[in-house]
């Protein structure tokens, strides 16, 4: 009995194990009935989607055949018109063929002119370089010279009562351009006006105005300082106007101030041809012309606006920046027309005395004390008449 118990008992433990493994099996089958049912729809999706595309395709096909049909009968009927005019275009090509032959031509012409260009500008650098050394050379001279100066021994704190000192201090000056000879203007072959007028326009291109130091109270210059050291305040410029006239080769010279209590002004008289001409080079003025700096400039709003200066005010080497790039220009300020011009007339007749007035007045001032300096004396008279009657009395002497 319990034998028969115990078969039973493992009869039913194997049909559970069966049972289990069985259902196991089925709910593996199952997912994967699951899994294929899946992949079925994503194959159905992906037909749909061929079927689409292949849909698709055969429009693009049937689109693409009417373009390459008609691309054939372009082609055709392009051969067609290039057969017809082979001829014409084997003539361009010919006269192309010529064309490229003449420009190859001049560009062979081209690479020898830049060959030349090429020699040409290494000469150039070379001279250049030269003149580098030489103004390296020139510079150490310059400074050399200027320490020397720096310790001359002649006084030169003028007018003097004492014209042998004036006279020296004159002589002197003219003699000292010798030492900046190379830097000097040109005159040969000018006229008076010529002369006149470079002197004032190579003044105020190289200098500008310097007020004395304090403790050098109306130090005046000799014209080589006030070239090397580009300016001084007006009788500086006054000398070097003088010095720079009788270098000319101009005779009848003379150095003009006026004193107004402790306000003073320096300038330059000549006479030539029977005409006198007051040249100030501080003020840029020369018988009642005044010379400016013009230059325009755009505001911020973008209006043009005209700005004259004048050119003792600016570093010589800013007015250099200026011309050099036609930023600016010079023009001539007819004191008595009240308008600008291009170059002054000097040859324009008016009187001393109103020369004298219009330049003395111009600040102002009404001068008390003249003191005129020629080659020969020293006048110090009280009115402009008196100087008027002194230069008159001068230039009819024999």
């Amino acid at each position: 009995m319990s034998r028969l118990v115990i078969i039973l008992l493992v009869l039913l433990l194997i049909t559970s194990i069966v049972s289990v493994l069985l259902y196991v099996r089925l709910n593996v089958v199952l997912e994967e009935n699951k899994l294929m049912n899946l992949r079925y729809n994503e194959l159905l999706e992906k037909y749909a989607s061929v079927r689409y595309q292949l849909a698709n395709l055969s429009e693009r096909y049937m689109a693409v055949s009417a373009d390459l049909e008609n691309a054939l009968i372009e082609n055709k009927r392009l051969n067609e018109w290039l057969r017809g005019n082979i001829s014409k275009y084997s003539q361009e090509v010919e006269t192309l063929k010529t064309e490229l032959n003449i420009t190859l031509s001049k560009y062979d012409k081209l690479l020898i002119d830049y060959d030349l260009l090429i020699n040409s500008l290494k000469s150039n650098m070379s001279y250049i370089n030269e003149l580098e050394f030489q103004l390296q050379e020139y510079a150490s001279e310059l400074e050399r010279l200027n320490k020397m100066l720096r310790k001359a021994v002649i006084p030169t704190q003028l007018p003097y009562e004492n014209h042998t000192l004036n006279k020296e201090f004159l002589n002197r000056s003219v003699k000292s351009l010798e030492q900046v000879s190379r830097v000097l203007p040109d005159f040969s072959g000018m006229s008076v006006e010529e002369v006149i007028t470079k002197v004032i326009l190579w003044i105020s291109n190289n200098t500008y105005y310097q007020y004395d130091l304090d403790v050098m109270r109306d130090y005046w210059k000799l014209p080589n300082e006030t070239i090397m050291e580009r300016g001084g305040d007006c009788e500086d410029l006054a000398v070097l106007g003088y010095a720079l006239l009788k270098w000319a080769g101009l005779k009848d010279v003379y150095l003009l101030s006026w004193y107004a209590g402790d306000v003073g002004h320096v300038g330059v008289l000549t006479y030539v041809n029977g005409n006198w001409f007051l040249i100030d080079p501080g003020w840029t003025f020369v018988n009642g012309y005044e010379l400016y700096l013009t230059t325009t400039i755009r505001d911020a709003k973008g209006a043009l606006w005209t700005l004259r200066i004048h050119p003792s005010h600016l570093n010589p080497l800013v007015k250099e920046l200026l011309l050099s790039n036609n930023l600016a220009k010079y023009e001539w300020y007819d004191c008595r027309a009240k308008r600008f011009e291009n170059s002054p007339d000097l040859e324009r007749q008016a009187s001393l005395k109103d020369f004298l007035l219009e330049w003395s007045r111009s600040e102002g001032h009404e001068p008390g004390v003249w003191t005129l300096i020629t080659d020969e004396n020293t006048f110090i008279v009280s009115n402009v008449d008196e100087v008027v009657n002194t230069l008159s009395m001068l230039v009819q002497q024999p």
